[in-house]
């Protein structure tokens, strides 16, 4: 019986006694017997509703789901048996038993370092004390993992922080040392700013929150920053975050976390004023436009590459391009015309088409080079496409692909997770089409954020790895 069933229960009993009382003004003794009888009926349904609740309820932790979204992927380093690198995750609200980090961290330090752990007491309003678990690697750079231990030594991860910038790195592929433009494209829907004076003002047990231990003040992460952002989806009440603290237009520190008092949500810093990517909210076409187009043949020597002493003549440089622009009016344009016809790319093609390609091949040293850009649009969303192949002379060469996912109507950013469900392409065969053919060694893909691919119009998955020589 919940708390509400309960105290009706009881209201109705006094109400009912009332009623009696005032009709016949007075109560025998059989009469008052049976209201305590009722009394206590009820008060004893509504105890041992109260109890069925709480046992129901288990560990908090257990009521929630761990998410991929919300775990931390850790290089581990080649297994023994084979080639293949091996990673270890780390989720909010795992269950662990032990040290969070069960395998040799030789990755990281050949020390293979083990945490140095801090208990501290829970605030009175919960059955746990708070734990942290703090690696230090390389005299510098640390995880912290925080957790809450129950006394029957049931232990879940409540937060993590690092600023490990190897071999660390988020669901979606963000690590210490991405830049503030691979964060907002990675989290297009979302990520906020958060006010310098916010960073470390918020309430809870983070590595930025100074607490009581048996030593003291446990030590905060709070400094060093000139900037802050956060992804929050704000699902339900189960608040997930992860904070990206920044240094010099750089992710210089990330920490996930779990915090059931929404944080962020109070202070009024996850509002739409806020919002990195500010969606639209109106139907926008989704118009491009062609910047350059052209397809050149350059002849040099080894003289003008600065390798007069090399044998034979050299081929010919090949410059082939078609390149798009995206229409000012949509959204986040900006970014992607200097990822497709940006101004050094330009420079280039100007030097190219009027008659100066030599001054291109020296600068570069390119032997081919192609740029292509197209949209492809399947379903209600788009994808932006920018593929390149280059090769550079007496030094190898790579390709790459880059792709912006845009919804069809509005234009808004959307990322693969959702461009994927819309599209309703299955994510384990895009990571196995990237892994099936793959020129080197150790470029696996674990999940879609570390592959690079599209819908055609036609509904054909495309991936492309992106590497160099």
């Amino acid at each position: 019986m919940s708390l509400r069933t309960g105290m009706s229960y009881i209201s109705y009993s006094m109400y009912k006694e009332g009623c009696i009382m005032g009709k016949n003004r007075r109560v025998n003794a059989i009469g008052r017997l049976c209201i305590l009888i009722a009394l206590m009926l009820a008060l004893s349904l509504f105890i041992t509703g109260c109890k069925g609740d709480k046992e129901d309820e288990g560990y908090s932790f257990e009521n929630y789901t761990p998410s991929d979204e919300f775990s931390m992927t850790f290089f581990k380093g080649k297994n023994d048996n084979s080639e293949r690198y091996e990673y270890n995750v780390l989720g909010l609200y795992n269950e662990i038993e032990g040290q969070p980090l069960t395998f040799e961290l030789q990755a990281y330090d050949k020390s293979n370092i083990k945490a140095e752990t801090e208990t501290y007491d829970g605030d009175g309003m919960v059955p746990y004390e708070y734990k942290r678990y703090i690696y230090k690697f390389n005299d510098k750079d640390e995880l912290w993992v925080g957790t809450h231990l129950y006394e029957d030594g049931h232990e879940f991860i409540d937060y993590i922080w690092t600023d490990i910038s190897y071999g660390i790195k988020t669901y979606r592929g963000i690590s210490v040392g991405s830049s503030f433009e691979d964060l907002r494209l990675a989290y297009p829907e979302d990520l906020y700013v958060l006010p310098l004076d916010e960073i470390g003002s918020e309430s809870g047990t983070t590595a930025l929150a100074e607490v009581d231990n048996q030593k003291g003040k446990a030590k905060s992460k709070k400094s060093g920053y000139d900037g802050a952002y956060f992804y929050q989806p704000f699902e339900d009440n189960d608040v997930r975050d992860i904070h990206f603290y920044m240094r010099e237009g750089k992710v210089a520190a990330i920490e996930m976390f779990s915090p059931f008092e929404l944080r962020n949500v109070y202070s009024g810093a996850r509002s739409d004023k806020n919002l990195v990517n500010k969606p639209s909210d109106t139907d926008i076409e989704f118009k491009t436009e062609i910047a350059a187009t052209g397809d050149h043949s350059i002849p040099v020597s080894w003289e003008d590459l600065g390798l007069g002493n090399a044998e034979n003549s050299p081929q010919p440089a090949q410059f082939k391009y078609n390149l798009l622009r995206l229409d000012a009016s949509v959204p986040q344009s900006s970014i992607v015309n200097e990822a497709a016809c940006g101004e050094a790319l330009m420079r280039y093609v100007s030097l190219v088409e009027n008659g100066k390609g030599l001054e291109y091949v020296k600068d570069t040293h390119l032997q081919h080079f192609e740029i292509q850009c197209k949209v492809e649009k399947y379903r209600d969303v788009i994808a932006f496409v920018i593929s390149e192949r280059y090769g550079l002379y007496q030094a190898g060469g790579g390709r790459s692909l880059t792709v912006f996912y845009y919804d069809a109507d509005k234009c808004n950013w959307i990322s693969k997770e959702e461009y994927v469900e819309r599209c309703s392409v299955n994510k384990d065969k895009i990571v196995d089409l990237n892994n099936k053919d793959l020129p080197y060694e150790n470029m696996e893909a674990y999940n879609i954020y570390d592959v690079d691919f599209y819908v055609t119009a036609q509904g054909k998955i495309v991936v492309g790895a992106t590497y160099g020589t």
